[in-house]
């Protein structure tokens, strides 16, 4: 697997370069994608594209369609990454859907994506993301979403029940709403979603499980409070 030059994230920039075919090559680095439109699908205002290089994080973009384009061209920009990178790029417009893989070239790479025919049409427990059929369970495509579900700090594992989007938590964290805390801080002790209590005159401590308390040098706690030690 070939890995980006940078972080610079996968689509870097996504032009809309014409109604038709672009005369002059692209750029280096750069996909020249071509999505032609049949009469049904011609009356989509927009394209959803999707591009995902490497197996990476999909990056989505929107671009208009005029009814009465049957073509539109689109360069998408992958210089970030290496020749030989494989990409994937889905689109949707409506109903209709295409989606290809191939590798990134040297020099600029051409792609046609096909918009029209039937319409996708997805069974039970699934829906259309970028013209294909994903499953409703996935937490890539969780419900009726085609991007992956959220993952807050301290998270392990993103879950899914089909409809709403789960986490689980590392060890030594708990789930607290949209969150994942440490069961050792006296602001989340054991599996607690509150603070801990301060005794007076000093702080709040936690092991772990259970909330307590701690005296500055010279105190001991008592009922709940710090006191001399001379007391």
């Amino acid at each position: 697997m070939t890995a980006p030059r940078t972080r610079v994230a996968a689509v870097a920039t996504l032009a809309l370069v014409s109604a038709c075919t672009k005369k002059e090559a692209c750029r280096p680095g750069s996909v020249l994608l071509t999505l032609t439109f049949d009469a049904a699908a011609m009356a989509a205002t927009q394209v959803d594209l999707t591009t995902t290089v490497n197996g990476g994080v999909p990056k989505p973009a929107t671009i208009p369609h005029a009814i009465d384009r049957a073509q539109l061209t689109v360069e998408i920009d992958l210089s970030a990454y290496e020749a030989g990178a494989t990409y994937t790029v889905s689109a949707a417009a409506g109903s209709f859907g295409d989606s290809k893989t191939s590798t990134l070239q040297p020099g600029c790479s051409q792609l046609l994506l096909a918009l029209g025919g039937a319409p996708v049409s997805c069974g039970a427990s699934t829906h259309v993301c970028g013209g294909v059929c994903v499953a409703n369970t996935d937490p890539m495509t969780c419900g009726t979403r085609c991007d992956a579900c959220p993952l807050p700090d301290n998270a392990d594992l993103a879950t899914c029940d089909s409809v709403t989007c789960g986490f689980t938590c590392k060890a030594g964290h708990h789930r607290c709403g949209a969150q994942c805390l440490d069961d050792t801080s006296p602001q989340s002790c054991g599996a607690s979603c509150s603070a801990c209590v301060a005794p007076a005159g000093g702080t709040a401590t936690c092991d772990g499980t259970t909330c307590g308390g701690a005296c500055p040098d010279g105190q001991k706690l008592c009922a709940g409070t710090c006191i001399s030690q001379a007391t």
